[in-house]
């Protein structure tokens, strides 16, 4: 089986009567997601109704790591989404469990908002700050 979208492989991981090598094959297809379109539909299933399919939604983007990261803090930032606390937790496993170790390390004050006290307007002003952050540290890497 071969996969052309990302919800439908996020169903396949899902889906325990599957064959495990369809969802490896599934699970392979997400690990290897580049563009930035595709991590957003991941971005967008950390909405979704389904816990599993937010789950392994939010599992694929802390395996894609850094490259996950500005879409995560685009949701963040969006006044329309951040009031989502499906959207709110998957981000917080995205940042906590990331497999770029700086990102981590940099995520402490946003991970703290998003369990804080007003969440909606602290993790949104903390996105924002480690998004200008990791900007400027790419900058300098360059």
């Amino acid at each position: 089986m071969s996969f052309q979208r990302v919800e439908q492989a996020l169903r396949a991981l899902e889906d325990y009567s599957l064959a495990p090598a369809v969802r490896e094959k599934a699970a392979e297809y997400l690990s290897t997601l580049d563009e930035q379109d595709e991590i957003r539909q991941l971005v967008d299933a950390l909405q979704n109704d389904a816990f599993g399919i937010r789950w392994e939604a939010a599992k694929m983007l802390a395996h894609i790591g850094r490259r996950a990261v500005p879409a995560v803090l685009e949701a963040l930032i969006d006044p329309l989404k951040v009031g989502d606390l499906r959207l709110r937790h998957g981000a917080f496993h995205v940042l906590h469990e990331n497999s770029d170790y700086g990102i981590r390390a940099e995520a402490g004050k946003l991970l703290e908002a998003l369990h804080g006290p007003s969440p909606d307007l602290d993790a949104m002003h903390a996105a924002n700050e480690l998004r200008i952050k990791l900007r400027l540290g790419q900058k300098n890497d360059k």
